[in-house]
């Protein structure tokens, strides 16, 4: 099943999940993801363009980081069930709050290495590079999660890679062959943390996947730690000359980095849900669906 959720917890708490056990609900909330993540990449691009005026790439990726701060007054306090430390305690040895640092680091390096790359490349072919993280999803959870391995699926991959890179327009015919080069780079190193981040955070806590609490709580100290560890980092590349710290400006710049922090936010949220309750290649195979979005838009 795509969809597959144990609500015992959930229900032990008050929390009804029954909705969520639908994989046509599943299926709903990883396509709306990607159609977000696809609106919010070119509302990127085009406050990127704004010279001047807009906010510097890593500040504007830390204001998309930080909405899990609305969960702090409800569940910025968690303890987790004895129950459920029991069941895979090997994995949690540091905790969810130090966890969360870990996470935080990898959520920010894999963006920026996004953004980045956008800055080199179009963003249809950064896309198509991303997607490479469908093969890596699964080749990891064939060793980790027990994934099946038959014809139909290793062609599904291979063909939703190839789509992609063909939907994107290929490999640009002008422009510098270095900058081309180190877009395709950077988008690598995108895909790559991006499957770290599912991969991991489903491997330490799949066993907490239907405590919601539990997501709410990590979330929040996601964004906790972007306060606390890298805004001074952010700070500290101003200072050492790196990148050149620029708050938005101009109602219009500064409602977009508001809209695009809102939808980033969003889009993360979904992340976490589709990570844990759905199939490990819930999320990769419909974040493929990015590239024909993007070439529409």
């Amino acid at each position: 099943r795509i969809w597959n959720c144990d609500a015992s917890n959930a229900v032990s708490r008050g929390i009804d999940l029954s909705p969520m056990t639908s994989g046509n609900f599943g299926l709903g909330l990883a396509i709306a993801s990607c159609v977000l993540y696809c609106l919010n990449g070119e509302l990127l691009q085009a406050l990127q363009e704004q010279e001047g005026h807009h906010a510097s790439p890593l500040l504007n990726l830390l204001l998309c980081h930080l909405g899990g701060l609305l969960f702090i007054p409800r569940f910025g306090r968690f303890t987790l069930p004895e129950s459920m430390t029991a069941v895979k305690a090997e994995t949690i040895t540091f905790g969810p709050k130090t966890s969360a640092l870990f996470f935080a680091f990898l959520i920010m390096g894999y963006n920026y290495a996004w953004l980045l790359s956008t800055s080199y490349v179009e963003l249809s072919l950064t896309n198509a590079i991303f997607q490479l993280s469908v093969a890596l999803v699964y080749l990891c959870s064939i060793y980790l999660f027990a994934e099946a391995v038959s014809l139909d699926r290793v062609v599904g991959v291979l063909l939703s890679v190839l789509g992609s890179f063909l939907a994107s327009g290929g490999l640009p015919s002008g422009g510098s062959s270095s900058s081309t080069m180190m877009g395709g780079i950077l988008a690598l190193l995108a895909a790559g943390g991006y499957t770290a981040y599912q991969v991991l955070f489903r491997w330490s806590f799949g066993h907490l996947k239907s405590d919601v609490a539990f997501l709410a709580h990590f979330g929040a100290w996601v964004s906790i730690w972007h306060v606390l560890v890298i805004l001074p980092l952010v700070w500290a590349a101003d200072v050492l000359g790196y990148e050149r710290l620029q708050w938005p400006s101009g109602q219009l710049v500064l409602l977009g980095t508001i809209c695009s922090a809102l939808v980033a936010f969003t889009v993360n949220a979904l992340y976490l849900c589709i990570v844990m309750w759905g199939s490990p290649m819930l999320l990769p195979s419909t974040s493929a669906l990015s590239v024909p979005f993007t070439v529409l838009l």
